[in-house]
């Protein structure tokens, strides 16, 4: 009977940047212009975001893309945001980040359908108020609380609160929602918000099917 030889990690590698390599890649489009595409397709976008950073950078394991940094100043408050794209200019993350004083108050996963429709941010507020730099580290330290923000027009004042753990959110391709709603999650802020049960079934659901 014939034995089956365990590849080596080097072996695997090679293997699979062959596949890659082997795949139609989506088409490729360079840095420049990114930063005005971003600011056109997504909706509501404010002029009062300045654009601090735009660098290449790999973005997964064998992928190469960009990373554009934002900046909106405000007083007493900065909020920054890291936008991750692909090479085909498609966005595969998005972070923001509460400052003052360039000290972090808060950090959040911030989700954006593929039609450029911000939908949420769940948001991290820190114990203590930490460095920038520190959160760049992922050296995120003790959570004081986590809030989940909606962002689509007809519910953009609704605002809930957990004390006790994070609402965990996901983005993967044109799929959109919440992993998870923490048990203790209450209401805010807002008028005719979604019912906490109505969280828990995804409200998203529907945006799967977008391409």
């Amino acid at each position: 009977m014939a034995t089956v030889r365990s590849r080596s990690p080097v072996e695997l590698a090679l293997l699979t940047a062959l596949v890659i390599g082997c795949t139609a890649a989506p088409s490729r489009r360079p840095l420049e212009g990114l930063a005005e595409y971003k600011a056109d397709w997504e909706r509501d976008w404010h002029s009062d975001w300045v654009l601090i950073e735009a660098r290449r950078e790999q973005i997964d394991h064998f992928e190469n893309g960009y990373v554009l940094m934002w900046e909106r100043r405000g007083d007493p408050t900065t909020i920054r945001r890291r936008e991750v794209f692909d090479q085909a200019w498609k966005l595969r993350s998005a972070h923001e980040f509460i400052l003052s004083a360039d000290r972090t108050l808060a950090w959040g996963n911030l989700l954006i359908a593929t039609d450029g429709q911000p939908l949420l941010c769940a948001w991290t507020f820190l114990s203590e108020e930490t460095k920038w730099n520190v959160i760049i580290r992922d050296e995120v330290p003790q959570a004081d609380h986590w809030e989940l923000q909606l962002l689509e027009p007809e519910v953009a004042e609704c605002r809930y609160r957990s004390d006790k753990t994070n609402f965990s959110a996901f983005q993967v391709g044109p799929m959109r929602g919440l992993h998870s709603v923490p048990e203790d999650a209450r209401l805010i802020n807002g008028i005719d918000c979604p019912h906490i049960g109505h969280l828990r079934d995804n409200p998203f659901e529907s945006r799967r099917s977008e391409q």
